[in-house]
């Protein structure tokens, strides 16, 4: 590859025949014609072209052999990239060729672009260790910054190698000033991140079982296992959800229950907890969410089968949570949360309920709707 402008020049002036070859890459292809020199790959699945392609591009570089680059870009575009078997790996070559060649032109690529961008940096598009696709991802970061201190200040250009360089963050002030304020780029960004903070943060639903163990007063019920499920509304920063637990069973030693002229000896615990929680997150990284919360809630046993009577005390909580997400548009996740739990006393005629408790609840959960914030961190925006 060029190492200054001198070279530069020179490789400009022998590949400007390249140039309407080049732009043709932002046009539909399937009508163009293979290049015989590629006749040899038309026997490659998608799958067993990849590799060939993230082998031979950087040497194609190497070898100072545009032509034969372009033409790999265009086959790899009209047999696989509708199949998503690139994706951002082509348009990534597409910007950082033409800027080598010194004929940029935004007609090389479309919204699309904006695609490219998020899932260059995505952790959960991280190549495999050793992969042909981890080397090619090591060549064009060399490659952007071999070309960045040629390249005009505040330009479409030095975007483009300092993001594909490792620079996301100086990459996107860039773009949001004003000297790129009139480029169609800069259209594209501040269409997305438009829709982006207009879309509604999803409401979630969760499944959870756990286990719940009294201390204090209520320690003669003995450990309990509990299933329930929670609704919650995400922001950026903070959480609210509302929570149900049932806890069924038998307590471990039987309770005297003196209340609203019933008396009686009970060991059932037919027990049910809703509390609104509310918290904020404290640690992310990629898939992985860190939360603390505190809850309010109304703790209720119903001590006999056939009387209408329940003993309600007043239930606070505080608590830590994971989250792991398990699919990149986070639509689903599996959650853990741990608690700990202080009840009111709620049997003052009879053998006394109240104390404390730890409860830990493992769960399964889905969102309702495309969380934003993700694809606007990936964009440089901080809600």
């Amino acid at each position: 590859a060029p190492h200054d402008e001198q070279d530069l020049g020179r490789a400009g002036m022998r590949r400007r025949w390249l140039v309407p070859l080049f732009l043709l890459l932002a046009t539909p292809v399937g009508a163009q014609t293979l290049p015989d020199s590629t006749l040899v790959l038309t026997d490659l699945s998608c799958k067993e072209l990849a590799p060939v392609f993230y082998e031979q591009i950087p040497r194609y570089v190497y070898d100072d052999r545009p032509d034969a680059l372009y033409e790999m870009v265009l086959y790899a575009t009209d047999q696989c990239d509708v199949k998503g078997s690139f994706g951002e790996a082509v348009g990534r070559i597409r910007i950082l060729a033409s800027i080598w060649d010194g004929n940029f032109d935004e007609a090389v690529y479309g919204f699309e672009v904006i695609g490219w961008l998020v899932d260059r940096y995505d952790p959960t598009r991280l190549p495999d260790p050793g992969s042909k696709r981890e080397a090619f991802d090591v060549f064009t970061t060399d490659f952007a910054n071999q070309l960045l201190p040629h390249t005009e200040p505040a330009s479409l250009e030095e975007f483009f190698c300092l993001f594909y360089a490792g620079q996301p963050d100086t990459a996107w002030a860039s773009l949001q000033s004003e000297n790129l304020a009139d480029t169609w780029l800069r259209y594209y960004y501040d269409e997305e991140v438009s829709l982006l903070e207009r879309t509604e943060a999803p409401y979630t639903v969760m499944a959870h079982w756990g286990l719940w163990q009294p201390r204090g007063d209520q320690a003669l019920v003995g450990a309990r296992q509990l299933v329930g499920g929670a609704i919650e509304q995400r922001w950026p920063r903070w959480f609210a959800r509302f929570v149900v637990d049932v806890r069924l069973g038998r307590s471990d030693r039987p309770y005297l229950v003196d209340q609203n002229g019933v008396v009686g000896f009970s060991d059932r615990w037919d027990a049910l907890l809703m509390a609104v929680e509310g918290g904020r997150s404290v640690w992310r990284s990629g898939p992985h969410l860190l939360d603390v919360f505190a809850g309010l809630g109304y703790d209720v046993v119903q001590p006999f089968k056939d009387e209408e009577l329940v003993l309600a005390g007043l239930n606070l909580s505080l608590g830590a949570g994971y989250r792991l997400y398990l699919d990149r548009s986070r639509r689903w996740f599996a959650g853990l949360d741990g608690r700990y739990e202080w009840v009111s006393d709620r049997n003052e005629g009879g053998t006394a309920l109240g104390g404390s408790a730890f409860s830990g609840r493992v769960g399964l959960g889905f969102s309702l709707g495309t969380d934003p914030v993700p694809r606007l961190r990936a964009l440089g925006q901080t809600p």
